[in-house]
C-alpha cells in the first residue's frame, strides 16, 4: 500500500498553482466543446486554407513537447508507487495537469492551422508559468548542491522528470512567442475575399453588446472583432454594429411617453416619469456602485493584517494566511475594477438614453407650436443645456446614496484601528471641509445660473438678428450687431471667469482635504497616546486618500442637483396647456375640467362655470383657437364668444403651447409658416408681407431695441 505525501510550505503554494491550472485547463475544454456544439461547428471548418509549413512545424512540436513532457511526470509517478511505495502530491498534480494540457493542445491543434491563430491563451500562461517554477527548481537544486549558500525561504526540490521538461517547457514558451509573432503579420490582401457582405454580416452578428454573453459584457470582449477588423483596415461606418431598438432615441421617447401617461393625474410628473423609465437599468447600476464601494475599502481594511504578517516571523505553515490575505487583495481589487468599468458604462446608457428621449420630447413639442412665447434661441438652448444637464446628472445620481456609505465605511475602518475619539475627530474634520465646500458651490450654483442667463440672451439675440437681418437686408448694420453680440459676449465672459475662479478654490479644497483629515485625526492619536503603529497609519491614510473623493465631489453633487432641479423646473415650466384632449363638445360632457399652465392647475371646475369667466384661461385659450382657425379660412361674420363651441363642433383639437400666448394679432401673423409661390407677385401680396415698419411696432425684441438705438446715435452725430 503506498503512502501519499503532501507538501508543507512553498510546495503547498506551487501545488495549489498546478491544480488550479489543471482545473482551469479542464473548464477551457468543456466550456469550447459545448460551444462548438451548440454553434453546430466552427464556421471556417468548411473552407480550405494553404497552411504554410512553419506553421505546420510549430503546432507539431508544441503537440509533442506536452506528450513528453506528460509521459515523464506519468512515468516518474509510477516509478515512485512502484519502487519507494509513495505517492507525492506534486506528481499527481503536475501529471494531471499536463494530461489535460496535452488534450487541450491536440484539440485546438487543428483549428490553430487552419485559423493561423495562436494558441489558447490558458495554455500559453501554463507554459510559461511551469517554465518558471520548473527552472527555479534546477537552478536551486544546482546552487544549494555545488555551493554552501543558505537560501531565506523554501522552494520544492527539484525531481527526475524536472531536468529533460526544462528544455522542453523553454522550447514551448519560445514556440508559442514565435508563433504569435508569425500570426500578427501585415494581412494578406490576395488572400481577402472580394465579397465581403457575408463576414460583414457575421462580423456584425458577433460583435454586438445585445448578442454578447456574460463574461464578454463583463470583460468588454465584444468590442474584440473591432478591434481586430481596425488593426487590419480602415474602420468605416458600415463596420461598426448597428444600435439595437432598445438603445435608440424613438423607444427611449416612448418609454418616457408611456411613463407620463401612467403619471398622468399628477401635476409635476416629469421627475417620476424619468425614474419610472429607466428603474431596472438603475437599479443593475446601483447594485455595481455599491459592490465597486465594497470592493474599494476591501484594501484599508486589510492592511493592517497584511503589514502585521510581514512584520512577524513565520514559519512554513504560516505562509497560508499571506496567501489568503493576498489573494483577497487581488481578488477584490478584480471585483473593483470590473464593477467600476460596468458602473459608468451603465451610467452613461442611462444617461443616453434620458437625453435622447428627452430631446426628442421638445422636438416634437416645438414644432406643434402655434402661439410660442419661446424663442428659437431658448428652444435650442433648452435641449443643449437643460436636457444635456439632466442627461449628466445620470453620472453622480448614486452619489446621493453613496457618500453617507462611504463615510461610514470610513468610520468603521479607523474605528477599528485607531479606536473611537479618532474616529470622532476624522468624522468632525470630514464635516468641517464639507461645510467649508458649501458656501463654495453655493456661488458655483449662482455664478452658473448668471452664465446660463447671460448664454439665453446671447443666443437669443443672435437667433433675432439673423431673422430679421434676412427679413429686412440690411446688411449694412453688421457691425452694429456684431458689437452688441460682443458685449453679451463679455459678460458671459466674465461671468464664466468668476465661476472658473471658484472651481480652482475648490481644487485646492480638494487636494488640502487629505491632509488636513489626517493632521487633525493623528494630532488626537497622539494627545490621546494611541498607539500607531505602520499598520494603522497606512490603513488611515489609505483610508482618507479614498474618502477624499467623496468629500471633493460633495459640492458637485449638490450643484448637480440644483442644477438638474432647475431644468427639470424649466422643462416642467414650459408645459404644454391643453384645453382639448379629443373634441370640444366631450368638454360639456366632462365632470370635471382642469386647464393647466406653467406646470400647473390654473382653473377647475365645470365647463359653463369655466366659459362664463371672460377673463379666465379657458377662455383665453379658446379665443387663441378662433384665431388660429381664422387664419387658415377668415369667418364671414363676427361671431360671439358663446357660439365657439357650436362652430368647432366636429373638429378635433389639441393645442399646445410653451408660455403665454400674446394677445396682439401681429404676433400670431408673424408665427405663421412661411409659404413659397413662384411666378409673378402681386401688389395685394406684397402689402401683406411684414414691413419693417411692423417689425419695430415690437418694441421688446431686441432687433426694434438695436434700431432705435442705432437711429438715436445717428441724431446725435
Amino acid at each position: 500500500m503506498g503512502i501519499f505525501l503532501l507538501g508543507t510550505g512553498m510546495d503547498i503554494s506551487v501545488e495549489i498553482v498546478n491544480a488550479a491550472f489543471a482545473v482551469l485547463l479542464l473548464a477551457w475544454l468543456l466550456v469550447d466543446i459545448l460551444k462548438q456544439r451548440r454553434g453546430g461547428g466552427d464556421l471556417h471548418s468548411r473552407e480550405h486554407k494553404a497552411v504554410k509549413q512553419p506553421t505546420v512545424l510549430f503546432t507539431t512540436v508544441a503537440v509533442l513537447s506536452n506528450i513528453i513532457i506528460s509521459i515523464l511526470y506519468l512515468g516518474f509517478g509510477f516509478y515512485q508507487y512502484w519502487d519507494l511505495g509513495i505517492v507525492t502530491s506534486k506528481s499527481v498534480f503536475l501529471s494531471v495537469t499536463w494530461i489535460v494540457a496535452t488534450l487541450v493542445a491536440c484539440y485546438s491543434k487543428n483549428r490553430t492551422l487552419r485559423e493561423n491563430n495562436r494558441w489558447p491563451v490558458v495554455v500559453i500562461l501554463w507554459w510559461v508559468v511551469y517554465s518558471i517554477f520548473c527552472s527555479l527548481s534546477v537552478s536551486i537544486h544546482f546552487i544549494t548542491r555545488f555551493s554552501s549558500i543558505e537560501l531565506p525561504f523554501s522552494w520544492p526540490e527539484a525531481n527526475i522528470a524536472d531536468f529533460p521538461s526544462l528544455p522542453l517547457s523553454i522550447l514551448l514558451s519560445l514556440n508559442a512567442l514565435i508563433f504569435r509573432c508569425s500570426s500578427t503579420k501585415t494581412h494578406n490582401d490576395l488572400e481577402t475575399p472580394l465579397l465581403q457582405e457575408e463576414h460583414e454580416s457575421l462580423f456584425k452578428d458577433s460583435a454586438c453588446y445585445w448578442n454578447a454573453g456574460i463574461w464578454s459584457k463583463l470583460t468588454f470582449r465584444w468590442l474584440n472583432p473591432l478591434f481586430s477588423r481596425g488593426r487590419m483596415e480602415k474602420l468605416e461606418l458600415s463596420h461598426v454594429p448597428s444600435v439595437p431598438a432598445s438603445e435608440t432615441a424613438r423607444y427611449a421617447s416612448s418609454l418616457l411617453e408611456d411613463s407620463f401617461g401612467k403619471n398622468k393625474n399628477e401635476t409635476s410628473n416629469l421627475p417620476k416619469a424619468i425614474a419610472y423609465a429607466v428603474w431596472k437599468s438603475l437599479t443593475v447600476n446601483g447594485v455595481f456602485a455599491g459592490v465597486n464601494t465594497i470592493a474599494s475599502y476591501m484594501g484599508p481594511l486589510l492592511i493592517t493584517n497584511f503589514v502585521n504578517f510581514l512584520s512577524e516571523n513565520h514559519d512554513d505553515s504560516g505562509y497560508l494566511n499571506g496567501l489568503v490575505l493576498a489573494f483577497i487583495f487581488f481578488f477584490s481589487k478584480t471585483v473593483e475594477s470590473l464593477t467600476q468599468r460596468q458602473w459608468y458604462f451603465g451610467a452613461q446608457r442611462i444617461g443616453v438614453r434620458v437625453r435622447a428621449a428627452l430631446s426628442v420630447l421638445v422636438y416634437k413639442k416645438s414644432l406643434s407650436v402655434k402661439f410660442a412665447g419661446s424663442s428659437n434661441g431658448k428652444i435650442i438652448n433648452m435641449i443643449n443645456v437643460d436636457v444635456e444637464r439632466i442627461g449628466d446628472f445620470c453620472w453622480n445620481i448614486h452619489g446621493v446614496w453613496l457618500l453617507p456609505f462611504q463615510v461610514f465605511l470610513a468610520l468603521v475602518i479607523l474605528y477599528r484601528n485607531l479606536g473611537a475619539a479618532p474616529s470622532i475627530a476624522a468624522l468632525s474634520s470630514t464635516i468641517l471641509v464639507m461645510v467649508s465646500n458649501t458656501p463654495l458651490a453655493s456661488k458655483q450654483e449662482r455664478l452658473h445660473s448668471r452664465i446660463m442667463e447671460a448664454k439665453d440672451l446671447r443666443i437669443k439675440a443672435t437667433s433675432e438678428t439673423l431673422k430679421s437681418m434676412r427679413v429686412l437686408k440690411l446688411y449694412s448694420w453688421e457691425p452694429t450687431f456684431f458689437k452688441k453680440l460682443l458685449q453679451l459676449r463679455e459678460t458671459e465672459r466674465n461671468w464664466l471667469r468668476r465661476y472658473l475662479y471658484t472651481s480652482s478654490a475648490m481644487a485646492f479644497l480638494f487636494w488640502a482635504s487629505p491632509t488636513l483629515v489626517s493632521v487633525i485625526t493623528f494630532g488626537v492619536c497622539i494627545i490621546l497616546k494611541t498607539p500607531l503603529t505602520t499598520g494603522t497609519v497606512l490603513s488611515a491614510l489609505a483610508t482618507f486618500r479614498i474618502l477624499q473623493e467623496p468629500i471633493y465631489n460633495l459640492p458637485e453633487l449638490i450643484s448637480m442637483i440644483a442644477q438638474t432641479k432647475k431644468c427639470l423646473m424649466q422643462l416642467l415650466s414650459q408645459k404644454t396647456v391643453i384645453y382639448a384632449t379629443h373634441q370640444l363638445e366631450f368638454l360639456e360632457d366632462a365632470d370635471l375640467v382642469l386647464v393647466m399652465k406653467d406646470g400647473m392647475i390654473v382653473q377647475s371646475g365645470k365647463y359653463e362655470d369655466l366659459i362664463a369667466d371672460p377673463t379666465g384661461e379657458l377662455v383665453r385659450q379658446m379665443v387663441a383657437h378662433r384665431r388660429s382657425l381664422n387664419q387658415v379660412n377668415p369667418p364671414k361674420e363676427d361671431n360671439s364668444l358663446t357660439s365657439i363651441p357650436s362652430q368647432l363642433n366636429q373638429i378635433e383639437v389639441t393645442e399646445e403651447k410653451f408660455e403665454e400666448p400674446s394677445s396682439s394679432d401681429r404676433f400670431s401673423e408673424r408665427n405663421q409658416e412661411e409659404v413659397s409661390e413662384t411666378g409673378r407677385v402681386k401688389w395685394s401680396k406684397v402689402a401683406e408681407y411684414d414691413s419693417p415698419l411692423k417689425l419695430l411696432e415690437d418694441k421688446s425684441s431686441s432687433f426694434s431695441k438695436l434700431v432705435i438705438e442705432f437711429l438715436r446715435r445717428s441724431m446725435q452725430e
